[in-house]
Order: C-alpha cells, then structure tokens, then sequence
C-alpha cells in the first residue's frame, strides 16, 4: 500500500511538519502527526494552507522524498524546476513569475530514468531566492 503523506509549515514556529492533512469546517488547515500507530499517540499541528504539499511517491538521489512545491536540479543541467500538481499529475516546470509556472511537458511520473540524477535543492516556500535565479 502507498503511503498518504503531506507536508506543511507550522503557523506558530515556522517549522516543517509531516502527516496526514485535514481541514476543519472553519477552514484551518492541520497535518496530523501519528507518533505511535499501537498506541495512537497523536500531535495536532496549525499549518499554513499555502505551503501543504503532498509526497509524490518519488524520491531523489539523495534518497529525499520530493513533494509538491520542491524545488529540483536534475543532472547537469543548472535549470530550477518547481514540482506542480495539476490534475493530469505531478509535473516539473520552470518558474516564470511568483505561483506561475511554464510547463516544460516533463511530467513528473516519466522522469523515473533521471531520478538517479536529480536533487531536490529546496521548495518554493522557504526558499524563493532560488526562483530568483532563474
């Protein structure tokens, strides 16, 4: 079974999360974090709603789980490309202007053969000065 898994950053600490993502009536966002199944140990986090990204099964050579919004290298190549979800799949692209992006056609799921090659080197949500570069 594949694992269902989000991330986001905490409103209170600014810090990174990992777990379930659930949003209450009121329209607050949570990653839910499960410390210990058996005994059902449980955390609860506030999470900015902008920065939620799920897990996209794929990981880089660093062994680094790639989600959404993750900024990647792949191989020699110095380009940025962001990690996108459209509903067709995850896609690489290139950033254009802020939360715009030009799809290069490379979906996400064909790029298993430069998986090998590729690092995540940040995420378009801690680190926008990598945007900038390109």
């Amino acid at each position: 079974m594949r694992e269902i898994l989000f991330r986001g950053q905490r409103v209170d600490t600014k810090e990174w999360v990992y777990g379930w993502y659930f949003e209450s009536f009121t329209g607050i966002s949570y990653i839910i974090v499960m410390h210990d199944h058996i005994l059902g140990v449980t955390e609860m986090y506030e999470v900015i709603k902008e920065t939620v990204g799920q897990f996209t099964y794929k990981i880089d050579k660093d062994e680094v789980r790639i989600f959404e919004g993750d900024l990647m290298r792949i191989g020699h190549y110095q380009n940025v490309h962001a990690i996108v979800w459209s509903e067709k799949g995850y896609w690489l692209c290139k950033p254009v202007v802020e939360n715009s992006y030009h799809y290069t056609g490379r979906a996400l799921w064909f790029m298993d053969t430069e998986f090998p090659y590729a690092t995540v080197i940040g995420n378009i949500h801690t680190n926008p000065e990598l945007l900038e570069s390109e």
